[in-house]
């Protein structure tokens, strides 16, 4: 399917539903949308197409727009589209006030020359905004030349906030490359494994490239940077060029480290652009990273406050694996707790959405384990009763899910999986009882038949129609 829109101006698009796949042609393959007022991309799938000349709103030529007010997209998929001309990936230029991309996942898209391998975004009018939430970037890849491996986006205002970017490369900005800003919010995201491919020494940023404008303020927050690397370059977790002295940089409570490059393996910053003595303002509070002059350099030294830790190994689940939740079991991570919890734009949850209360974690990843057995939260099939590793069950088994569902036994009565507790699944665990069978299913608590715990706990649930669960593992709820 191929669509293609030129509209008048203050006409509204909703493209929803859709599936885009194997389409080739000079902008656009999948959509193009021209001179309209308000663009709504949804749930779409953008798979395999290909443009000759310039690719669109989304992957490489998923899509293509130009010349609008407002563009929201969401909930889209995106993969292995690619173009073979400059500033691709996903293409929205000429937006005049904000664009929003949330909830979308970009995978193995690319350009072959320029910038944006994921999604390319230009929005000139003073005061444009462009929220860039929760999507995955994941193997996309700009040009030989290009920045901004996962997304490229030039804009007066952006706000990143909860993104996963894994695995993306490019010259510069082997996750993400933004340009010529007023003013940057970055917020839990996580970067692992993006790659930035220069092989200029004082150029990179593995996980990030960011180029502001004058007079910017720039704030990161919370964020994950690990196993990213700048080849040959400088920065491999993150790349800052401030302009001016009247250009500032705020750290927060973020993670910068375990990254490579030959110049500054964590980063890079340079803060006295013009040489004049005068630095732009940089502050760093509560952060990790690599303060030796292998991990950090800086244009004009700065004093490091001393609640920032010092390549202090956090403990990432799986670093390498582009997990970078905190290790909670068997030993728990260092910077559980470790925060200013009073951060400035300190986000209320997570990048999972689990709350942040108290003493905050350090990174995107807030630690949580309600039922303490080992077992955080978000990978928790029973979060409110303990199965995991340092608390198994009866029968000495961790997370046990007989029936496949994403919820453990211990916390699912619900055994015909239709959604509660009803007199069919009573019946099943009350026969089960009877006759003291081992029906793995009715077997809550893994001890190897059913006993008189499994009974009341279907008793429990039947009675208030299902209130058992939930699973960190699932994307819907349990009822039982």
């Amino acid at each position: 399917m191929e669509a293609v829109f030129y509209l008048d101006h203050g006409a509204e698009v909703v493209v929803a539903d859709n599936a885009f796949t194997e389409n080739s042609a000079a902008n656009g393959a999948g959509v193009s949308v021209l001179r309209f007022g308000e663009l709504a991309l949804e749930r779409n799938t953008f798979l395999d197409n290909a443009a000759t000349r310039r690719s669109g709103t989304f992957g490489g030529e998923g899509a293509y727009a130009v010349f609008g007010d407002r563009v929201g997209a969401k909930d889209n998929t995106l993969t292995a589209n690619a173009a073979t001309s400059h500033e691709r990936g996903a293409w929205f230029q000429n937006i005049g006030v904000s664009l929003s991309v949330t909830g979308n996942v970009f995978s193995r898209n690319s350009t072959q020359t320029q910038d944006g391998g994921g999604l390319w975004a230009k929005l000139v009018v003073d005061g444009a905004t462009v929220t860039v939430m929760e999507n995955k970037f994941d193997s996309n890849e700009a040009g030989p030349a290009g920045e901004g491996g996962g997304l490229w986006i030039r804009s007066a205002r952006i706000r990143l906030e909860n993104n996963r970017l894994f695995r993306n490369s490019a010259e510069k900005g082997g996750g993400a490359a933004f340009s010529r800003f007023v003013e940057l919010v970055a917020v839990n995201n996580a970067f692992a494994g993006n790659i930035a491919n220069t092989d200029i020494a004082e150029q990179g940023g593995g996980g990030t490239y960011l180029e502001p404008g004058r007079g910017s303020s720039s704030t990161l927050t919370n964020n994950s940077y690990a196993e990213n690397s700048a080849a040959l370059g400088a920065g491999g977790g993150l790349w800052l060029y401030l302009p001016d002295p009247g250009a500032r940089a705020s750290f927060f409570n973020n993670l910068i480290l375990q990254n490579r490059a030959p110049v500054a393996g964590d980063i890079w910053i340079e803060n006295d652009a013009d040489g004049d003595l005068v630095p732009s303002p940089v502050e760093f509070f509560a952060n990790n990273f690599d303060q030796s002059p292998d991990g950090f350099v800086i244009g004009a030294p700065i004093p490091i406050d001393t609640s920032n830790l010092n390549n202090v190994d956090p403990l990432f689940v799986d670093a390498a694996g582009g997990d970078l939740h905190l290790q909670i079991w068997p030993i728990a991570s260092p910077v559980i707790d470790l925060k200013l919890s009073d951060a400035p734009l300190l986000p209320p949850d997570d990048m999972d959405g689990e709350q942040r209360v108290g003493s905050v974690d350090m990174g995107a990843d807030e630690a949580t384990d309600g039922d303490s057995d080992g077992m955080a939260d978000y990978q928790d099939n029973c979060i409110a009763k303990p199965n995991g590793p340092s608390r198994p069950d009866a029968g000495g088994n961790i997370q046990l899910d007989t029936d496949g569902d994403c919820f453990g036994n211990i916390c699912d009565a619900d055994i015909n999986n239709n959604g509660f507790c009803d007199a069919q699944d009573f019946a099943q665990v009350k026969l089960g009882f009877d006759r003291f069978s081992s029906d793995p299913d009715s077997d809550f608590n893994g001890n190897g038949f059913v006993d008189a715990f499994d009974f009341a706990l279907m008793k429990t649930c039947f009675d208030r129609f299902g209130s058992l669960g939930p699973s960190g593992t699932c994307t819907t709820t349990n009822s039982g």
